[in-house]
């Protein structure tokens, strides 16, 4: 027997995108909810997608790119990243043009937590992208570098 729902917010943005997978954990005071119920609902009668998630059915990222730090920096930056699962890692920093200036790392990685730098030797003052490619995972960080 399923437990009634809880609304857990009553903001719905008018539009609604979804651009990628995300694990999220509920607790409520009783504990971990066996069942989640996510529905979106628009006021412009596009009508309502309802999915109800097990508990199971989600996984969690398969990598984490933490934030740079310093941030904003002056000569270099560090960046620190998990992989939850062993496979090749690629690490890159981006102009906001898209032009790759470096490749950080691109080998193959066993499950773990790593550091790499960027010393940002050649670079004018402006923010940076950094990207972490692990099998199907993507994501980017901001970093300023201010001379």
């Amino acid at each position: 027997v399923m437990a009634p729902f809880v609304r857990i917010s009553p903001y719905v943005p008018e539009v609604l995108t979804i651009i990628a997978d995300y694990y999220t954990h509920f607790i409520d005071s009783e504990g971990p909810l066996d069942n989640v119920l996510l529905r979106a609902h628009s006021d412009r009668g596009r009508g309502d997608a309802t999915a109800v998630v097990e508990a199971g059915q989600a996984r969690p990222p398969t990598a984490e790119l933490k934030l740079p730090y310093p941030n904003p920096f002056n000569s270099a930056v560090t960046i620190d990243y998990t992989i939850n699962e062993s496979g090749t890692v690629i690490l890159e920093v981006f102009d906001l043009a898209g032009q790759r200036l470096e490749k950080l790392d691109d080998a193959w990685r066993e499950a773990g937590s790593y550091r790499a730098q960027w010393k940002s030797v050649n670079a004018a003052s402006g923010v940076f992208l950094i990207r972490l490619r692990a099998g199907d995972f993507v994501e980017n960080r901001k970093a300023l570098f201010m001379k």
